[in-house]
């Protein structure tokens, strides 16, 4: 009788299991390379979507346009869990709005964070003003504190758009000197430096959250400043 050559069944076990255990452990190492692959491609676009937003930011704060100064506001909002500041100011940029031309205009500019739908979380928005007729001057202002301008800003209808989605928190601090203030009221003058902070959720299971900072100086800055408020 001729021998017939095989695999025993033992040995067939045996070569199955070895392929099981390599199998799983290359599924694994694949596994674990594409959750850190997707991790870095959340954070990057994290980081990008924060660089963009305050270089925006620091680009407009830089072009305050210094004859509004003491139109500069900086609002402190505490009052809930989260910290959603709010400023506004006047700079020489294009318009953001589609169809108005690339030229710099006069713009009143505000940024400020607003729930987003669905109640997870903010979104930082951008709202821009142009400006059509004259900018009063300080002494034209209202003398008592708080109260209304006597003359007002010609500006066309306000345009806002999103610039920052999964935001948690944005924070300003001003300078005039040495010192830095959580807020600034009209006619504290236009600030030497804005202390700009953002913090940004990430995505996906368990999201981590990141604060970006930076800080921008105004050459123009030559506001006062408070005078009876304490430092931050």
């Amino acid at each position: 009788m001729s021998a017939r050559k095989g695999f025993t069944l033992m040995e067939l076990l045996v070569a199955m299991t070895v392929f099981s255990i390599v199998m799983m452990a290359v599924y694994t190492a694949f596994n674990t390379g594409a959750q850190v692959w997707r991790r870095g491609e959340r954070d990057m676009q994290m980081f990008r979507d924060a660089r963009v937003v305050l270089t925006v930011m620091s680009k407009e704060l830089r072009c305050a346009f210094p004859e509004a100064g003491h139109l500069f506001y900086g609002e402190d909002d505490r009052s809930g869990e989260k910290d959603t500041d709010r400023i506004e100011f006047f700079t020489v940029r294009p318009p953001f709005e589609p169809g108005q031309g690339v030229e710099p205009r006069i713009l009143k500019v505000a940024y400020y964070l607003d729930p987003a739908r669905g109640g997870h979380g903010y979104v930082l928005k951008r709202e821009e003003q142009i400006v059509l007729g004259r900018i009063p001057a300080e002494a034209e202002m209202a003398g008592e504190k708080g109260a209304k301008e006597r003359v007002k800003i010609k500006m066309e209808k306000a345009w806002e758009c999103v610039i920052a989605s999964r935001a948690t928190s944005l924070d300003f601090q001003y300078s005039w000197g040495d010192q830095w203030f959580p807020l600034c009221e009209k006619g504290f003058g236009l600030p030497a430096s804005v202390r700009i902070a953002l913090t940004l959720q990430g995505e996906g299971k368990r999201p981590e959250a990141r604060r970006f900072e930076t800080a921008v100086y105004i050459l123009l800055g030559h506001g006062e400043g408070p005078r009876l408020e304490e430092p931050r």
